[in-house]
């Protein structure tokens, strides 16, 4: 008999509107996987200190958290390939873009407009739900933020990381 195994990582959904205590969540995925004939040998529940300790998230999401991460512009490794894609999509050059200033690393971003990361995440989603952010290369997913007048790449990975650590 061959046995399959899964880590089942949970996300917090309060962004979502949901108001799940973590045990209901915990029921919902054991209900819904059970349905369907698996079964859970192990169960483990990890705090959000345990999973920043072991920097899970970075790990995890590592082709987003890399982008979200980096200092700098220069540090993003973009290809040509996503320097034609981002002119495509926002009608400017990239290194245009980051003379200006209108580029940054999303840390530096940050710390410059003195936004916490949830404020990003919101101008952040606006763009998004409109349909206004572009996934310029695998691992960087680009917006213009008219509010900073700047671009922010993968700006949700930071607030999504407080979420989970919080």
């Amino acid at each position: 008999m061959s046995v399959n195994q899964a880590v089942i990582f949970t996300k917090p959904g309060h962004h979502l509107g949901m108001d799940l205590a973590p045990d209901d969540l915990a029921e919902r995925v054991r209900s819904f996987f059970e349905a369907k004939g698996f079964r859970f040998i192990l169960s483990k529940k990890v705090t959000g200190a345990e999973l920043a300790e072991r920097d899970v998230i970075r790990q995890h999401y590592l082709m987003y958290s890399k982008a979200a991460c980096a200092p700098s512009a220069a540090e993003l490794g973009i290809t040509e390939k996503g320097r034609e894609k981002f002119a495509s999509v926002f009608g400017k050059t990239w290194d245009d873009e980051v003379a200006a200033g209108r580029i940054t690393g999303t840390a530096e971003l940050l710390k410059s407009r003195g936004l916490d990361v949830h404020r990003l995440f919101r101008l952040w989603n606006e763009c998004y739900s409109d349909g206004k952010t572009a996934k310029i290369q695998d691992g960087i997913v680009a917006a213009f933020l008219p509010e900073l007048n700047a671009y922010c790449i993968n700006a949700f990975y930071p607030a999504m990381e407080a979420n989970f650590y919080s």
